[in-house]
C-alpha cells in the first residue's frame, strides 16, 4: 500500500491534523489515534528496504483518523486538493475500517478469523471536480488480509480546475448518521494519483469492467 502526497498531504496522520480542516460533531469525536501494528498486522502494508530495522510500531500508517459517529451532527474532515491539470482524470484512494472489528481482530492469533463487528461507512466527496461514478469501488473482497474487515476505496474524478477538495464525512447526504451513535470508522491511506488509462475509449471499457466487479456475487 503506497501513498501519493503530490496533490495531497499528511494521508497517513502522521503530523495529526496538520493540512487538514476539522470539523467535529462533539468534543473527541473526531480525533487521530495510534495502534502500534494497524498497518503492519491489521492492513497487511508491506515496506520498502529502506525501513529495514525500523520497528514496525513507528512505521507509517499506525496513526489514523477516528471518527466516532454522534447523533448530535455529522464530523466532517476535508482537505484542499492542489497541482491538477484541468481534464485529466485522478483517484482518490483511502482505507477505512470499524474500530471495534480492529481491536478484535489484533487479540486474535489469525486475524482473518475476526469477522465485522459492524460495517465502516464515510461519506466521501470532490467539490470542484467532476466524479466519475461508475468507477467509484470499494475493494471488500480482502481474505488475505481479513476478509470485510479493511476496506480500500477509490473515487476517480475529472479536474476542472488546478484545485479541488477531500471531504469525508460520517453522516448520509440526506441528513442522517451514517452508522449508530458511538461507532468508530478508522480512516488513512488517503492518496491522490493520476488514473491512468490510453484514452475516453479505455475509459469505457474500465467504467464497464468497474461495474462488473460490483455485480459480482461474493461469499
Amino acid at each position: 500500500m503506497t501513498l501519493w502526497p503530490g496533490h495531497l498531504k499528511n494521508g497517513d496522520f502522521q503530523d495529526g491534523f496538520a493540512g487538514w480542516t476539522v470539523c467535529p460533531a462533539d468534543r473527541d469525536t473526531l480525533m487521530v489515534r495510534h495502534i502500534d501494528f494497524f498497518a503492519g498486522k491489521w492492513q497487511g502494508r508491506q515496506y520498502s528496504s529502506r525501513y529495514k530495522g525500523v520497528p514496525q510500531s513507528v512505521r507509517p500508517g499506525n496513526d489514523f483518523a477516528l471518527f466516532t459517529c454522534s447523533d448530535r451532527g455529522p464530523n466532517v474532515l476535508r482537505q484542499k486538493i492542489v497541482g491538477l491539470k484541468p481534464g485529466r482524470v485522478y483517484q482518490l484512494t483511502f482505507a477505512i475500517s470499524d474500530l471495534a472489528t480492529v481491536e478484535k481482530g489484533l487479540k486474535e492469533p489469525v486475524r482473518r478469523k475476526a469477522k465485522p463487528v459492524n460495517i465502516p461507512y464515510l461519506r466521501v466527496s470532490v467539490p470542484g471536480a467532476e466524479e466519475i461514478p461508475e468507477l467509484r469501488h470499494v475493494f471488500d473482497d480482502l481474505g488475505k488480509y481479513g476478509k470485510r474487515c479493511v476496506f480500500p476505496n477509490r473515487v476517480v474524478f475529472r479536474a476542472k480546475s488546478s484545485e479541488a477538495e477531500a471531504v469525508f464525512c460520517d453522516w448520509t447526504a440526506d441528513g442522517r448518521p451514517g452508522v449508530r451513535a458511538g461507532q468508530g470508522t478508522t480512516l488513512n491511506y488517503i492518496g491522490v494519483s493520476q488514473y491512468y488509462h490510453k484514452d475516453e475509449v479505455q475509459l469505457e471499457k474500465l467504467r464497464k469492467l468497474t461495474q462488473e466487479a460490483k455485480d459480482m456475487v461474493r461469499d
